[in-house]
């Protein structure tokens, strides 16, 4: 039960450390990544984004680190996979 339910405490952070998750910041945008490290109050998510790089055409995908307090979300939760 409460799978799809954002996390409340510290320790579901912790369980789910290289899972899939979803946030959402304050500014109202959604990012999925793979949550990569739980340190005190703060978070890590691994995010795909895309970027232009020098010399190419087209933007390419690239992982990126961002770092969120627990707090300073309006959610993270835990994204159900069936593969």
């Amino acid at each position: 039960a409460g799978l799809g339910q954002p996390f409340k405490v510290a320790q579901q952070y912790i369980n789910h450390v290289g899972d899939m998750v979803e946030v959402l910041d304050l500014e109202g945008k959604k990012f999925q990544g793979i949550l990569k490290a739980v340190d005190g109050n703060n978070f890590t998510v691994t995010v795909q984004e895309k970027q232009k790089q020098e010399g190419k055409k087209r933007p390419v995908l690239v992982e990126v680190d961002k770092t969120y307090a627990m707090d300073g979300v309006k959610y993270a939760k835990y994204l159900l996979a069936f593969k």
